[in-house]
Parts: structure tokens; C-alpha cells; sequence
């Protein structure tokens, strides 16, 4: 899973604005224990890829200490979804994750192990057009560093790329970006 420590710089501008700095961490932190909780429900051992790199410590104080916790990297999500899939043997899938709007639940990640034992790549888009979830096997480890990451709407061209390339994918439900007020109302997290 990726995550950036929890510091009130970290935090989406306008998220902070709608609901203050601090209870925007105490949102960001409900989407990031509900996605760990239901990862933990599939029986799965997540890693929490983190940045900056000397945030261990707060990470665990944010979300306790039975997780294995990883410094990304590099900044953005590039090298770290590169390094988890290149570091996954050739015959197994990988999954890189964050959370988005009131967290990833059970059924969205069983959803995504079906299509990855079926041998599709899978992604989950946000209203954005960011990604929140990006997983397959060897196939798609070649387009990994191809992507655009952090350019607008990087799941069109993730779509794109993947038909380009012949690998079958499957897409699960839009969700969205805890950047407001109204996407943490839309997601659940505020009424």
C-alpha cells in the first residue's frame, strides 16, 4: 500500500480546507485502517510503502506496529510500483493499492484476486482519473515504467496501454480521492 506520512503538508489542500488539517488525517488514516482491514481479511500481509523515507516512525505510531513498513523509493508511485513488480517472481501477481474514498473494501480486493488469478491486470480508477489500485503478473511489468504517473487522468492511459499491449484487464468501481470535503461526504467518511 502506498501512503504519505501523516503530516499536515501531506494532506489534499482543499481536504484540509473543507475539514481542517487534523481531522483530514484522521480521515486519511479511516480509509488507510479500513483498506488494511480488509486486506488483512483475505488473509493477504500488506506492505505499507511510505514516503518520505525517514517517516517510519510516524507511520507506526499512525497505524500500528504489527505492519511491515518500506520507505518508497522515490517520491511519487513510479519506483515503488516498479520495484514491487520486478521484485515479484514471474509466475505469481502483485498488487500496489492506496486508499481512496472510505477505504478499498473486502469485496473490491476479492474482486481484484479473481481477475489476477485469471491472469487479467486489474485496475481501479478514482474520479479523478488517478488510479488507486494497479496489479498483474509478468505481462505487465514491461508498461510499469511506461506510465505517466502523475499526469492527469493516467487511467485512460493505463486502459490504453494495456489494449495496446494485448493484456486482457479488469476494472473495478470508480472511487474517489479523498482531495474535499464533498469526496469524504461522497465516500461515507463525513455526513
Amino acid at each position: 500500500m502506498l501512503l504519505d506520512a501523516p503530516r499536515p503538508e501531506r494532506v489534499p489542500p482543499r481536504l484540509a480546507e473543507d475539514v481542517g488539517p487534523r481531522h483530514a488525517l484522521r480521515l486519511l488514516r479511516v480509509a488507510a485502517r479500513r483498506t488494511l482491514a480488509s486486506v488483512h481479511d483475505l488473509g493477504w500481509a500488506p506492505v505499507v510503502w511510505f514516503g518520505p523515507p525517514d517517516a517510519e516512525l510516524e507511520m507506526r505510531r499512525w497505524l500500528g506496529d504489527g505492519l511491515a513498513f518500506r520507505p518508497r523509493p522515490g517520491e511519487g508511485p513510479a519506483a515503488t510500483v516498479a520495484a514491487v513488480a520486478g521484485s515479484t517472481p514471474a509466475d505469481q501477481w502483485w498488487l500496489v493499492l492506496r486508499p481512496a474514498g472510505g477505504g478499498l473494501t473486502l469485496g473490491l480486493l476479492a474482486d481484484a484476486a479473481v481477475a489476477l488469478a485469471a491472469g487479467h491486470a486489474v485496475l481501479g480508477a478514482t474520479t479523478g482519473g488517478d488510479l488507486y489500485l494497479l496489479g498483474g503478473g509478468a505481462a505487465l511489468r514491461p508498461i510499469v515504467p511506461l506510465l505517466p504517473w502523475g499526469e492527469r487522468d493516467l487511467a485512460a492511459v493505463v486502459r490504453a496501454r494495456l489494449r495496446e499491449a494485448g493484456i486482457p484487464a479488469t476494472e473495478l468501481a470508480t472511487l474517489h480521492d479523498l482531495e474535499s470535503g464533498d469526496a469524504a461526504r461522497a465516500s461515507g467518511l463525513l455526513t
